[in-house]
């Protein structure tokens, strides 16, 4: 069979409803953002990263991913910088406390 949440432990669904209410900030924030720019929120997440000086390994199941994944860095040089009010609106988004933190086994 195929992986469904239904056939995911009991203990990792609760991980992974906690680990969703502990971003829903953060999505918010990205649609926002996405939304003003015109963007989706994959291009907003490739070019977040990217004005942090990180080069993104980007995956994509399909070719429509493919061309919008590239189409956030295939146009003109500045093109893909986000504002710095949307830098500092997902910043803050994204500063989760270290009570959320607590509830993840990181070891």
């Amino acid at each position: 069979g195929g992986s469904s949440l239904e056939s995911i432990s009991k203990y990792s669904r609760h991980r992974i409803r906690y680990f969703l209410k502990g971003t829903t900030e953060l999505r918010a924030t990205m649609e926002r953002v996405a939304e003003r720019r015109g963007w989706s929120c994959a291009q907003v997440a490739i070019a977040w990263v990217m004005n942090q000086g990180v080069i993104p390994i980007v995956g994509a199941k399909n070719v429509g991913q493919v061309e919008e994944n590239w189409g956030i860095v295939n146009n003109s040089e500045d093109a893909w910088r986000l504002e710095e009010e949307d830098v500092k609106l997902l910043d803050d988004a994204s500063n989760l406390s270290v009570e959320y933190y607590k509830g993840f086994d990181l070891v």
